[in-house]
């Protein structure tokens, strides 16, 4: 896992970082600004890992619940962080 930083998220990068780590972990920030990351790592074999989920810091999201569920499902990150387990989306 590679905690990759905000210069690090074009499709060359990935393919760099490809060359030593199987997976990414960037923070939410970086994905919701360029949400096609995800599929970029998916197409590369490389899963997402995205953090840190906490109740309190959920941006434009009603909750911290609905943030995750979010980034699950609709960007369909591979993994979350979170300090609120008990939040986990659940179907």
């Amino acid at each position: 896992m590679y905690l990759l930083g905000a210069g690090e998220t074009s499709k060359d990068d990935l393919k760099r970082t490809k060359e030593f780590a199987d997976g990414i972990a960037p923070n939410k920030a970086l994905v919701l600004a360029r949400p096609g990351l995800v599929a970029d790592a998916h197409e590369l074999g490389i899963s997402v890992t995205v953090w840190t989920f906490r109740s309190g810091q959920t941006g434009k999201f009603k909750s911290v619940r609905e943030e995750m569920a979010h980034f699950l499902k609709e960007l369909k990150v591979d993994a979350v962080f979170t300090d609120n387990p008990d939040q986990f989306p659940k179907e």
